[in-house]
């Protein structure tokens, strides 16, 4: 004899097959290359860091690398052609590094966000043809 499942079961099976909703702000695009990024330690020492651009968005972007900072955090990333001051707002462990992704808060030339972003992107691909 089958049994119907009762609506708080075929609730947790349905919700349990569901994949999870959007909520990022803006779409996401692959990017490669390398960035420098410069913090200030817990105890006042400027550290430097390179790290591997995964993706960029109209407002931010995803790094890669070996060292794990605090969420709100603050951190200086550097390209060739600009500094742009970013807010640490997401960080996942990986299995050998750390996924970060950055909100930018300004930049070096005083562009906005997006253009910066967008100077970001290409800068990087045009160092770095595929």
């Amino acid at each position: 004899m089958s049994r119907t499942p009762s609506v708080p079961e075929a609730a947790r099976t349905a919700k349990g097959t569901a994949q999870k909703e959007e909520r990022r702000r803006h779409p996401r695009n692959l990017a490669e290359g390398q960035i420098l990024v410069h913090w200030q330690s817990k105890f006042g020492l400027l550290r430097e860091s390179s790290a591997l651009l995964k993706n960029v968005s109209a407002g931010g972007f995803a790094i890669e690398l070996d060292e794990k900072f605090p969420v709100g955090g603050v951190v200086i990333v550097e390209t060739s052609e600009r500094s742009l001051q970013c807010m640490v707002r997401h960080v996942q462990q990986q299995p050998h590094s750390f996924l970060v992704g950055l909100e930018v808060l300004s930049a070096s030339d005083d562009s906005t966000c997006a253009r910066s972003l967008e100077a970001l992107s290409s800068a990087l691909c045009d160092s770095f043809p595929e």
